[in-house]
Formats: structure tokens, C-alpha cells, sequence
């Protein structure tokens, strides 16, 4: 197994469900987690529930834990992240698009501004996040080689669909591809 002790991972949707989850495991083995996700307060609660570097398996205080609030499926948001990471040297070896909203109306109730708001939390967002953090590591992968991954989390929706759920099985396909 491959560790990650000493990684840097990025978890959109990172302060709770999933997201939350994936970034108390990373923090188990050892990566530095920062989390993004709408609010600040949540996203506060979140990092200090992870476990504490100097606790992980391969202790990095000088990159601690740490997280971007924001709409994940906005533009801005992903250029604040970059200009924050480029001027703390902070390189992503993980990202992984967690974020997601969830869809419980048949189209024809759901109204434009809620069809925004699942495609860009659930298909955008992983796209501005996997464009960003991207460019990063394949600079970082032509000079020293090193691995990275990027970790789209879809549903079986995806590949199903669901009455009530269109525009939700949408976006997670929209992952697949």
C-alpha cells in the first residue's frame, strides 16, 4: 500500500457526509486535509474534529489542516483558493470532488435556480477544482515525478438515474465522463 503520510489533499464538500468522512480518514494516515465548503463555521467545526497533525501517522505541523469557504461552483471562489495556495507554497497531491446537492422533484418543478445550483455544486465545482488543482500537478508531475490523484465522487445514480432525480443523475454522470 502506498502511504499518504505527508500529502496535501483538497475535499470539496469536505465539511460533512462524505467529504467529511474521506478527510477524517486522509487525516488518519497523515495528509494534511483542507476542506472546502460553503460555510465557515461548519468548515471550522469540521478541521477541528480531524485528528491534529501532530497525532497523524507522519506528523507535518508546518502544513496543518485547513479549509476555503465558498460556492465550490463558483469561479471566484477557485481563484481565491489558487492565489491562497500559490502564496503559502502549498502544493495538492489529492483532490477530491465530494461536493454535492442533492434533487428530490420531478424537472418539471424544479426551477431554473435550483437546476443551477445542483450542476454547479455537483458537476461544476469538480470541474473549476480539477482544472486548478490540475495545472499544479502536472507542473509538479513533469519536474519531480511525483503522483497525484484526483477523485471524483459520483453516485450509481450516474448510470441509473431516478424519478425525482434528473437533474442530480445529470451532474454525477457528468463525473463519469
Amino acid at each position: 500500500m502506498i502511504s499518504l503520510a505527508g500529502k496535501t489533499a483538497l475535499i470539496t464538500g469536505g465539511s460533512r457526509g462524505i467529504g467529511l468522512a474521506i478527510a477524517t480518514r486522509l487525516a488518519h494516515e497523515g495528509v494534511s486535509c483542507l476542506l472546502v465548503a460553503r460555510n465557515a463555521d461548519t468548515l471550522k467545526t469540521a478541521c477541528s474534529q480531524l485528528l491534529p497533525q501532530e497525532a497523524a501517522a507522519a506528523p507535518s505541523p508546518s502544513r496543518p489542516h485547513g479549509f476555503f469557504a465558498g460556492e465550490a461552483g463558483d469561479p471566484g471562489t477557485w481563484d481565491a483558493i489558487g492565489r491562497q495556495l500559490a502564496a503559502d507554497g502549498t502544493h495538492v497531491d489529492v483532490l477530491v470532488n465530494a461536493a454535492g446537492v442533492s434533487q428530490n422533484s420531478l424537472l418539471a418543478r424544479t426551477s431554473p435556480s435550483d437546476i443551477a445550483a445542483i450542476l454547479d455544486t455537483n458537476l461544476r465545482a469538480a470541474v473549476l477544482a480539477s482544472r486548478l488543482v490540475g495545472k499544479q500537478m502536472m507542473r509538479r508531475a513533469a519536474e519531480a515525478r511525483q503522483g497525484c490523484s484526483i477523485i471524483n465522487v459520483s453516485s450509481v445514480m450516474a448510470s441509473r438515474g431516478g424519478t425525482g432525480a434528473s437533474v442530480y443523475a445529470a451532474s454525477k454522470a457528468g463525473l463519469l465522463g
